[in-house]
Formats: C-alpha cells, sequence, structure tokens
C-alpha cells in the first residue's frame, strides 16, 4: 500500500510540475496561443479580419504540437525511469502513477473541455490535445514495459552528475524554446509563395484560391439564388479564414457521431449533420434569400451592411466582410 501511494504522489508531483511549467509560460504573451483559432488564454478571439491574419506567424501545426508535446512526454519518461530505479514497476503502481501524472498534467485541458462557458472550439480542440497526449502516454507506457529506463533517472549521490544534467537541461530548454517559438512576433524565413504584402492582395489571393476550387457551384447557388457572387466569395474567404479546413472536418466528425448542431462547411451553416462545403455555400444563398426577401419587404433602402448582419450580427464579422466585399469589387475580380 505504501507503495501504491508513493507511486502515485510521485505521478502527481511529476504532473503538477509539467502543469506548473505551462503555468508559466502563460506570463508570456502570445507563447501559448495556439494555431487554430489564435485565441490567448487572456483574450479570447472568435473572428480576426485579414490585417489580423497576416500580423499573426503561419498556424504552425507542428511547433504547436512539439511545444505541448515534449515536456509532457519527457517529464512521463522521467516517471517511468524513477519507478524503475527506487521504487516498483509490478502492473499496480505502474498504472497508478501513470494515471496520476496524466490527470494532473492535462487537468487544464480537462477544465476547457467541461468549461461550457468557453467557446465550442476550444473546447473540441481541448478533447482534440487529450485523445493526442493520452495515445502518447500509452506510447510511453508501453516503452517503459519493453525497455530499461533506469539510465535516465536522476543520479542524486553525484554533485558532479548533477551539474551537468543541469547544463544539459539548460541546452535542451533553449533548443526547445528556439524549436516551438509560438509568439505572434515571431519571425519566419521568406520562402517562395509566401503572403503577398498588403492586405489587398492577400484577400485577392484567398478569394482566387477558393473560386478556383469552389467556382463553379457559387456561380449556380448565385444564379438559384439571386444572391451576388462577389458577396457568396467574401464570406467564404472571411469564414475559411477564420474556420481552415481541420475546424471543419472535426464539426463535421462531431455532428456526425452527436446529436448536437455545429456551423459546418466552408460557409459555417449550423446543421445537425454533415455538409460538405458545396453544400453548405448553398444552404447558405437559401438562408440569405430568404433573409433577403424579409429585409427588401422591411427596408427597401437597405445597405451592403444590413445584408451581410443577416448572416451575422457581429459588428466586427460585418465590417471585415464588406472590406472584403469592396476589395474584390473595385479589383475587377470576376465571377
Amino acid at each position: 500500500m505504501l507503495t501504491l501511494l508513493l507511486s502515485s504522489a510521485l505521478g502527481a508531483l511529476l504532473g503538477a510540475a509539467v502543469l506548473g511549467f505551462y503555468s508559466l509560460l502563460k506570463l508570456r504573451r502570445g507563447s501559448m496561443e495556439n494555431p487554430i483559432t489564435y485565441f490567448s488564454y487572456n483574450t479570447p478571439i472568435n473572428y480576426m479580419g485579414a490585417a489580423e491574419f497576416m500580423s499573426r506567424p503561419r498556424r504552425r501545426w507542428i511547433n504547436y504540437l512539439a511545444f505541448r508535446t515534449i515536456p509532457f512526454v519527457v517529464a512521463l519518461f522521467l516517471l517511468i525511469a524513477i519507478l524503475q530505479q527506487q521504487i516498483s514497476t509490478n502492473s499496480i503502481t505502474y498504472i497508478a502513477a501513470i494515471v496520476s501524472y496524466f490527470f494532473i498534467a492535462v487537468l487544464s485541458n480537462i477544465k476547457d473541455l467541461v468549461n461550457r462557458s468557453r467557446f465550442l472550439t476550444l473546447r473540441i480542440f481541448a478533447l482534440c490535445m487529450l485523445l493526442w497526449l493520452g495515445t502518447a502516454t500509452l506510447v510511453v507506457s508501453i516503452t517503459g514495459l519493453i525497455l530499461d529506463l533506469r539510465w535516465i533517472a536522476p543520479n542524486l549521490g553525484s554533485v558532479r552528475d548533477n551539474l551537468w544534467s543541469t547544463i544539459a537541461a539548460a541546452i535542451i530548454v533553449i533548443f526547445y524554446f528556439r524549436l516551438t517559438d509560438l509568439s505572434p512576433l515571431a519571425r519566419e524565413r521568406p520562402r517562395s509563395g509566401d503572403r503577398p504584402e498588403s492586405i489587398s492582395q492577400f484577400l485577392k489571393f484567398r478569394a482566387t484560391k477558393i473560386y478556383s476550387r469552389l467556382g463553379r457551384e457559387i456561380e449556380r447557388a448565385s444564379k438559384e439564388f439571386s444572391v451576388d457572387p462577389i458577396l457568396i466569395l467574401a464570406i467564404l474567404v472571411h469564414e475559411d479564414l477564420n474556420r481552415p479546413a481541420f475546424i471543419r472536418f472535426l464539426e463535421n466528425l462531431i455532428v456526425t457521431i452527436t446529436p448536437i448542431s455545429l456551423t459546418v462547411g466552408i460557409a459555417q451553416v449550423r446543421s445537425p449533420k454533415k455538409l460538405t462545403d458545396p453544400e453548405s455555400i448553398t444552404e447558405m444563398c437559401r438562408y440569405l434569400k430568404e433573409s433577403l426577401e424579409n429585409l427588401v419587404e422591411n427596408n427597401p433602402n437597405f445597405e451592403l451592411a444590413d445584408v451581410i448582419r443577416l448572416y451575422n450580427d457581429s459588428a466586427d464579422y460585418v465590417a471585415n466582410v464588406a472590406d472584403c466585399y469592396w476589395i474584390l469589387r473595385e479589383s475587377g475580380f470576376v465571377c
């Protein structure tokens, strides 16, 4: 029983160390922004305009996963090594230590997942991180059953070894932060096909990419529902900036396996079932047509902002989509 308690306490202690490590990093503005929606832990941001989107670094998935995974895995290897060297590796103590470590280390993700006041995107992201770190825990735990990791455990009786270990750890930490730098001010190496410098060029570039893939569907929906194709494209550009393909995949997956209704597809139409990008465009245009008919009856002198507000009444959303619309319209973008 004492061995079991010691193992669980050790797991909880190392889990708390990992949790504390990330809690300290929250003090560095921007270091914990995730690459899905770029909301920080202090100021959640649901939608970004083109100007703000361009000011951010790219959505660097590999950097972020490394940022969240490396300390977690290193501490887990250390836990297993100490168990092998100092305590016990029988099945009960081994499992108890790893389970206590996992639940303490991912406590912030669990809180995000169960907190209904959080943005749904953050809760989805927390679930994905739990699944990712759970898989990593399983792989490392199996590795610990196969390999002898006692050489990793610190030798507390040797001052010299501890000194060299500290120097080595400092080098590793420096390399880790260079590898996983997620600061919004981080400079990226220039490369071919990089983002255009001006907002208008950036929006036209994004619009061209979407139109090359979904142009036929945009033209068909525009004619069928009598909706301005430039307006359709402006909405799609803005939604695609803020809900990339990976997030849309997760949203479609959730509505497929649960009774929850979410905004899905590139047009972000609320639906209780999975929608492809073309299907979401059709549903968006159907909704806009019905809403426009009511708008015309009640306000014959409506403006562009009134139309956009039918789809999303956020002031920032209306302003950003309107900016995109006029940039595409004035640049002569042809649909």
